[in-house]
């Protein structure tokens, strides 16, 4: 499997914790060649870091990206084919969560929540 195979995704977790777990637990278990695909962003880095994580993000070099809420509004990108919410408090937050995929008319997308 090559990188740029993996559909572009973007997760979102209710704290900075469990998606910095997700990326740490995901690059142990991929190979080797596909761990620099997941990145993590929530509002604790730098403001430089998160520029370029987004910008890899928009332009398909990270293919997952795993985050918090920091990751909402800056983030309109249209070929997200799958967007995956762990945990759901409301409602409206999850369906917005869910609104980042599939941007790009005429593409199919997927919302996955998972609900403990």
């Amino acid at each position: 499997e090559r990188p740029e195979n993996l559909p572009k995704a973007i997760f979102y977790f209710k704290s900075r914790r469990l998606a910095r777990r997700a990326v740490d637990i995901l690059r142990l278990l991929l190979p080797e060649h596909l761990r620099s695909s997941l990145y993590a962003y929530t509002a604790v880095y730098s403001d430089k870091y998160k520029e370029k994580v987004m910008k890899w993000f928009r332009t398909g070099q990270v293919r997952w990206l795993f985050c918090t809420d920091a990751a909402g509004m800056g983030c309109d990108i249209p070929d997200i084919e799958f967007s995956v919410v762990y945990g759901v408090d409301d409602l409206c937050s999850a369906m917005q969560k869910g609104g980042r995929a599939g941007r790009m008319p005429g593409m199919q997308a997927r919302m996955i929540w998972l609900i403990e």
